[in-house]
């Protein structure tokens, strides 16, 4: 499972990836985000720090109830409807 896999990241550490068995637990940890949560991670990947393990991108982790069905001009993804 994509989550147990980066459980020990420290995106990973601050969400509480290790707790997480099911979408329903995942929604409650981790909250919405925007690129300002992420410019830490990117700015330290830019610096050439590995962060993921495997071969795992930032988009993978995001949430199930999110898809890239675009993007507006800021970049940000569209949610998909409940």
């Amino acid at each position: 499972m994509l989550i147990k896999d980066n459980q020990n990241t420290d995106y990973g550490q601050k969400y509480g990836f290790s707790h997480i068995g099911s979408v329903a637990e995942y929604k409650e940890q981790v909250p919405f985000t925007t690129y300002d949560d992420y410019a830490e991670y990117v700015s330290r990947v830019v610096e050439g720090e590995v962060l993921l393990e495997k071969n795992t991108s930032l988009s993978s982790l995001i949430s199930p109830d999110y898809t890239d069905t675009g993007s507006d001009e800021t970049g940000s993804c569209n949610r998909q409807s409940d």
